[in-house]
């Protein structure tokens, strides 16, 4: 990634399987993407959770 250009990435099920089963799922990914965004010193510019997929718009300091 370049510094301060931001990204779009995407996570997916296999064969667009749930990847959140419960609210307690989405949960934790947003805690984590927490934790991850200051430990990596990353800007979080939008997230949207769906039930089988993960867009992120992110970057790198």
């Amino acid at each position: 990634m370049l510094p301060n250009y931001p990204q779009h990435v995407v996570q997916r099920g296999h064969n667009e399987q749930a990847v959140f089963a419960e609210e307690a799922d989405y949960l934790y990914y947003l805690n984590t993407l927490e934790e991850c965004k200051d430990l990596y010193d990353i800007k979080v510019y939008g997230f949207c959770l769906m039930i089988n997929q993960v867009h992120l718009n992110i970057a790198t300091r």
